[in-house]
């Protein structure tokens, strides 16, 4: 046994820095080497070896000098080097985890750069009487710098502060129960608000994916095509032609006098509303996560005033897409139903804000078995003779409740005793009892 301990470590625990020793030890300053001491009862004057990593082929002679593994002054840390390289290969696997997933979203972001970059969207013909297309150019009311800069500002905030809040909420609850401060699990509470956004995140570049996926495939005019593209067919006519009218015109350019670039690139993305896509999914997200993760005690509707708050000003910045002339209102709706079903999608089956938490059980709470009375005097002069029972060790609080030493024979003598003065007034009514005399 000893020897294969040895082995053991040898083979499977070479990265720790804690090696079996049957010695007691002490922890040295330097990276990969502990101090194990030769005599435990040595005092201040203690001989120690310093080994290192190097060193553990020799683990045997080192064990020799402390007595070897019959002394008495041995002691057994294999369960502490077992627990010490659990805790590294976790901490490893979470950092392989985070790794592998900040890849999965770079690769999305990645994405989204290359179909804005390398695709191109559908050209869609047009009626030169269509007067849905016919409308003036504004700009827009939520610029796309305000947009990205809101939706990755006010939910991170959002989450960052809930969790936290949770967090301070719990260790003030703690510290009243305890009586101390057990900490706020600052690292705790950091990394978990880390996981929140990165879902939050992993769904925003989602809806922007499926977003211009749709944008570019169908292709649908903007309500200001005519005054943005000013277009010009390919046999030198424009729509003030009469021959032009009642045609469906496919082959045209965009002459755009003092038109944008980029208005001239986004004149055919019309469908779904980016804006409205976008927004929705980031405030319904929003508040799903409140409903789920925020507990407010000062009142019941602060949670639910707020969760109305954010869903408002999405739909605000939808309507302006429609005020602003930059989309259709079917594109504003399609766009709020596509946001709307990838917050929640994300939210139920990727974060899984709705999970059911295990609930830790107190083993230390048995529940006290039900005492069933005796139905008759046999019954009672057997359990009165029956020795007693180990009974549980039930709690009240945290002090464990001790029967008294002579509670089981009080209640064998009160047994016996309700026994016996039922047997006496089985005795008396049969005495007195006689069928068919009448006094």
């Amino acid at each position: 046994m000893y020897q294969t301990q040895i082995t053991a470590i040898q083979e499977n625990f070479m990265v720790s820095s804690v090696f079996l020793v049957n010695c007691k030890f002490l922890m040295g300053t330097q990276k990969n080497s502990i101090k194990i001491l030769i005599n435990k009862d040595c005092g201040s004057d203690c001989d120690y070896f310093l080994v290192f990593r190097r060193e553990l082929p020799n683990i045997s002679s080192i064990l020799a000098s402390c007595g070897g593994p019959n002394s008495n002054n041995n002691i057994d840390l294999l369960n502490i080097l077992r627990r010490k390289y659990r805790n590294k290969m976790t901490r490893f696997k979470s950092v392989a985890r985070m790794g592998f997933d900040l890849l999965i979203f770079a690769s999305l972001c990645l994405s989204e750069v290359a179909l804005r970059k390398w695709f191109k969207p559908y050209k869609r013909g047009f009626f030169c009487d269509d007067e849905s297309l016919r409308y003036p150019y504004h700009e827009s009311t939520i610029s796309v710098v305000a947009l990205i800069s809101i939706v990755l500002a006010v939910p991170s905030s959002v989450m960052l502060a809930v969790e936290l809040f949770k967090q301070t909420a719990t260790s003030l609850g703690e510290k009243r129960k305890s009586g101390a401060n057990k900490g706020c699990h600052l690292g705790r509470r950091l990394m978990q608000s880390y996981t929140q956004i990165g879902f939050y995140l992993f769904g925003l570049a989602l809806t922007l994916i499926t977003t211009h996926i749709t944008k570019y495939s169908v292709g649908r005019l903007r309500p200001h095509f005519f005054a943005v593209c000013q277009p010009l067919m390919s046999d030198g006519s424009t729509c003030s032609d009469a021959r032009n009218h009642d045609r469906y015109v496919e082959d045209y350019d965009c002459v755009a006098k003092n038109m944008s670039t980029n208005s001239i690139a986004q004149v055919g993305q019309s469908f779904p509303s980016g804006h409205a896509s976008i927004f929705f999914y980031a405030m319904v997200y929003v508040a799903i996560y409140l409903q789920a993760a925020l507990s407010t005690r000062a009142s019941k509707l602060l949670k639910h005033l707020l969760q109305f708050i954010f869903i408002m000003f999405a739909w605000y910045v939808a309507l302006t897409r429609i005020s602003d002339y930059w989309h259709h209102w079917s594109d504003v709706m399609a766009g709020t139903i596509l946001g709307t079903l990838i917050a929640f999608a994300v939210a139920l089956y990727i974060s899984q804000l709705f999970a059911r938490k295990p609930t830790r059980s107190n083993s230390s709470l048995a529940p006290k078995p039900p005492i069933k009375p005796s139905s008759s005097p046999s019954s009672s002069a057997k359990s009165a003779n029956s020795p007693p029972g180990v009974l549980p060790a039930y709690t009240f609080g945290t002090l464990p409740y001790i029967p008294h030493p002579h509670a089981a024979a009080a209640a064998a003598a009160a047994a016996a005793a309700a026994a016996a003065q039922q047997q006496a007034q089985y005795a008396a009514a049969q005495t007195y009892h006689n069928y068919g005399y009448v006094p």
